[in-house]
């Protein structure tokens, strides 16, 4: 009996790490994903400013 809870509280300790590995892995892709794009926007924006004060000086 409590070989058997031990055995499955083992599993269910790996299976909760590699949940917690898969998911916080996912997390990080999508947050650089979003930034990089992020980023992307910001230098945009700042380039049309840098053009409009050269035209307007």
């Amino acid at each position: 009996m409590s070989f058997s809870f031990f055995t499955a509280l083992i599993q269910g300790f790996y299976f909760g790490l590699i949940l917690l590995v898969v998911v916080a892995l996912v997390s990080g892709i999508v947050y650089i994903a979003w930034k990089r794009k992020h980023d992307e926007r910001v230098e945009r924006k700042l380039d049309e400013i840098v053009d409009l004060l050269k035209r307007n000086p």
